[in-house]
């Protein structure tokens, strides 16, 4: 995955998403209410509007700036969630302890989605939205880092384990993969 100064450096040059991702907003009746863990947020926009539908948010990102931009956020909003800086390379979900995850535009490792549903309780829901690495071709539109992209139906190699509710792997508008999958409860 990128380094935090590559980050720093990204978003030095550009805007925080001001809105949450369209998938989010119209999945969001999926997920499981109660604790959600959302990872690479960013700017806070992702977490910001899980906290307005009442989920209690527990939010990380690598990059300090994004960090630092979704805790002035927080004190212009009426929601609130809790955000902190952290490697996500390094980081070990507590078992059990979320009753959803959301990953939006953000590339999670192989080792990172094993900790993701061993912190899911059973019955509880993991959505991911990220960049495919078609986008890579495209002229137009976001480029990130080349470790930064899922490969095709990485997906779902990394969620075996999970029931898978939807998968796409389309162009609309961007190259993204987008999952929305549940932890088995048996």
């Amino acid at each position: 995955m990128a380094k935090r100064s590559d980050w720093e450096k990204y978003w030095a040059g550009h805007p925080f998403p001001k809105e949450a991702s369209s998938f989010l907003k119209e999945n969001v009746s999926f997920l499981k209410k109660g604790k959600i863990l959302n990872l690479g947020a960013m700017g806070g926009s992702q977490a910001l509007f899980l906290a307005s539908q009442g989920f209690e948010v527990d939010a990380m990102d690598l990059c300090e700036t994004g960090v630092a931009h979704a805790q002035e956020l927080i004190k212009t909003k009426s929601a609130f969630f809790a955000i902190k800086s952290v490697d996500l390379d390094f980081f070990l979900v507590p078992v059990r302890k979320y009753d959803s995850t959301a990953i939006v535009d953000f590339y999670a490792s192989p080792r990172l989605f094993h900790e993701v549903i061993r912190g899911l309780v059973p019955g509880g829901v993991l959505l991911v939205e990220g960049w495919l690495i078609d986008q890579m071709r495209e002229k137009e539109g976001p480029q990130a880092p080349l470790d930064e992209y899922y490969r095709h139906n990485e997906l779902l190699t990394n969620l075996k384990d999970m029931r898978i509710l939807f998968y796409d792997e389309r162009k609309n508008p961007w190259h993204k993969v987008r999952c929305l999958a549940v932890k088995p409860v048996i």
